[in-house]
């Protein structure tokens, strides 16, 4: 009776330690599957940018590697240059003070920097509307599924990044304040 009894507790001991082993495993598996699919960690000064294909307002193809970074092939114009790029919403109030601020910035660097808008996660009639009421002139991209944004970690609007010729990330800004444009100003023209 007492063997029968101490193999009974073990069976039952044994199920608990089962069940919580599963548990366990079922535990680390969630944890692993939501950091590879959650928010990236935001990206730093000298980080590399990650590479971003995305389409304009007009539907055509953008490639970042066109302007800096390695080129991709086939590509004609081998000239790097730096690039800024601005992830943004159109309800997002701070991003509206940082657009014209960039606009007057892209015009006093006469073509030596590329500028572009990047709008999270947003409708491209609900954009273009938008773009064209507000006046906006830079290039806009569509990062409609937050791709682009989670690959920068880009957690709070706007969030401005520099990108050096080479393809490393040289100045970033989460969120706007109104000492932005000036720092950004003389990051750009010392490069």
């Amino acid at each position: 009776m007492t063997r029968f009894m101490t193999r009974q507790v073990f069976v039952r001991n044994g199920r608990r330690l089962l069940i919580k082993i599963i548990f366990l495993v079922i535990f680390i598996c969630l944890a692993n599957i939501s950091t590879f699919y959650g928010q990236e960690q935001p990206l730093k000064t000298g980080d590399t940018a990650p590479g971003i294909f995305l389409r304009n307002l007009n539907g055509q193809d953008f490639f970042l590697s066109d302007y800096c970074g390695e080129p991709r092939q086939p590509w004609k114009n081998l000239e790097r240059v730096p690039v800024v790029i601005s992830f943004f919403t159109t309800w997002c109030a701070p991003c509206m003070q940082e657009i014209p601020e960039l606009q007057a910035l892209e015009q006093q660097c006469n073509g030596k920097v590329k500028f572009f808008l990047i709008d999270v996660k947003e409708d491209h009639a609900l954009v273009k509307d938008y773009c064209k009421q507000k006046g906006v002139s830079l290039p806009v991209l569509l990062d409609k599924y937050g791709v682009a944004a989670k690959n920068y970690g880009v957690e709070a609007l706007p969030n401005l990044f520099v990108i050096d010729k080479k393809g490393v990330i040289s100045f970033v800004q989460s969120g706007y304040d109104n000492t932005m444009p000036v720092r950004l100003k003389e990051h750009l023209f010392q490069e």
